[in-house]
């Protein structure tokens, strides 16, 4: 999949004019399109924080597709997740009340909320996987609060991949550790499926 992105790019790039460092939609600045908006003010407001750094080039991504050379830097795992929801939601809002929302605004409230949401399943699954190993709930509990409470954790709340990845990584650890230990042959076997979906799905993300 990045490989035909690559190519794709590779393909492209000495067809199509490079947008300008000052372009209004380059990563990091606020587009003219939504300024002004209420929903681009609330994003830009109460999102702020959690939109910098690399999560700009995520959004833009979402937005506007791999057409800056540094985007490449970035796998579309996590870009194909907010994208595809963001479709749906906008199809479900225009199908049943006929409206439709910004993009902008809703990439960003997307992201920033599967991220979050990411964040607490791998928490879970973390939990369940170190109580498998260890019998003990004590020893879960801190494992979740060493990965929840560390300098790095602003990056699970933004708009970034990293929950993401973290969860197709303790995911497909706790389902072969589950069908190792199951006597059922098909049990085992969806076990191992489902390791080896959820690593095939991190491999988009990494």
């Amino acid at each position: 999949m990045f490989g035909l992105i690559f190519i794709k790019f590779s393909a492209e790039n000495p067809i199509f004019p490079k947008i300008p460092p000052k372009h209004p939609n380059f990563p990091g600045k606020t587009s003219k399109l939504h300024e002004g908006s209420a929903g681009e003010w609330f994003i830009n407001t109460a999102f702020a924080g959690l939109r910098r750094w690399d999560a700009q080039y995520f959004l833009f991504i979402v937005d506007n597709d791999y057409l800056l050379e540094k985007c490449l830097a970035f796998f579309p795992g996590f870009v194909m997740v907010i994208r595809i929801f963001r479709m749906a939601g906008d199809l479900w809002l225009k199908g049943l009340f006929g409206i439709s929302l910004d993009p902008y605004v809703v990439t960003g409230f997307l992201a920033v909320g599967f991220n979050m949401l990411f964040f607490y399943l791998t928490g879970l699954v973390l939990f369940i996987l170190t109580y498998q190993i260890c019998r003990s709930v004590k020893i879960g509990m801190l494992a979740v609060s060493i990965f929840a409470y560390n300098p790095a954790s602003i990056f699970f709340s933004a708009a970034y991949s990293e929950s993401l990845y973290s969860l197709t990584t303790f995911a497909p650890l706790l389902f072969i550790l589950l069908a190792v230990r199951l006597d059922n042959v098909l049990a085992r076997s969806f076990g191992v499926l489902m390791s080896v979906v959820f690593f095939a799905g991190g491999v988009l993300i990494r």
